[in-house]
């Protein structure tokens, strides 16, 4: 064992491995968002916890130049908001597309620090190498030569929500 990471990453290890059919997730915004509803609470929270739950996600992997080590990481998502602050209106198209902008802030600072995590490490839990070894002909790939690679690669991290339905507010 090279390391090791809490098991609310999991969550994001897997959206990253692949694509997911169902899940929850719960996810702590900033609070400023609540600025943006027509009824603010005076005295703003810390935190805006909300929950997500239905997810539907697609995955996809490019290497966008192999000379270099680099790999555009593009995560679809569509899911239902289950829980939120009950002064903001999800009803309203302006405030759900602010959160659906704050949940991919959320998640690409996430799977950024994850995969950063990784590297330091130098375990590819992704598996970078497999699609790297699959895509890039000629590669003449070896473990000791990702092994020297990996803690190197860059990865552009995407994250594109969609919020399909909304449920419980708090």
């Amino acid at each position: 064992m090279v390391g090791n990471l809490p098991a609310t990453d999991v969550f994001y290890i897997m959206l990253t491995r692949k694509d997911i059919k169902d899940g929850t997730a719960q996810l702590v915004l900033p609070a400023e968002l609540l600025n943006h509803s027509k009824n603010p609470p005076e005295n703003l929270p810390e935190d805006l916890p909300i929950a997500i739950d239905a997810i539907n996600s697609k995955r996809k992997l490019e290497i966008t130049d192999h000379n270099k080590n680099e790999i555009d990481l593009n995560i679809k998502l569509d899911c239902r908001l289950v829980e939120i602050h009950s002064s903001l209106s999800v009803g309203d198209k302006k405030i759900t597309e602010k959160i659906e902008e704050e949940i991919n802030k959320k998640m690409e600072s996430e799977i950024k620090r994850i995969i950063e995590y990784s590297q330091e490490v130098n375990s590819d839990i992704f598996g970078f190498g497999e699609h790297f070894y699959a895509q890039v002909r000629n590669s003449k790939l070896t473990e000791e030569k990702w092994r020297e690679l990996y803690p190197e690669m860059k990865v552009n991290v995407k994250v594109d929500t969609e919020i399909i339905r909304n449920g419980v507010t708090e």
